[in-house]
């Protein structure tokens, strides 16, 4: 947290790391084939400079590249990022969260799960 301070005006704000930093509405299961969308939220004080939306990969988070086909995702535009996952496989199945950072710090949301049903085609 960082203390602000302007003295002309005798006033002072506190910032921070942004807070709240939520996934919401993810229905699961989802279908093989599907596209699911995963929304997030969060608060801040101050512009977010990274929204980052990672998965877990071999019991690690690797940063998910929204710039491909499969993934559509946020940058740093508004305060409910977005993940589209298109054309859902098996391998999609596994545990999603978002990081949203600005000046100040990073906050990571809790997991959020996706499973994965249907067959192949």
């Amino acid at each position: 947290m960082i203390k602000i301070c302007f003295h002309t005006m005798l006033f002072c704000t506190f910032v921070a790391a942004p807070s709240d930093v939520t996934i919401n509405g993810l229905e699961n299961p989802v279908n093989h084939g599907s596209t699911a969308t995963l929304t997030g939220s969060y608060f801040s004080l101050l512009n977010a400079t990274m929204i980052e939306w990672q998965k877990l990969n071999n019991s690690v988070f690797v940063d998910i590249n929204t710039t491909e086909d499969k993934y559509v995702g946020s940058s740093t535009e508004g305060l409910n990022p977005r993940l589209v996952i298109n054309s859902i496989k098996f391998s999609d199945g596994t545990s999603y969260r978002l990081m949203v950072s600005n000046e100040v710090g990073s906050t990571i949301s809790s997991q959020m799960q996706l499973t994965v049903t249907g067959m192949t085609q």
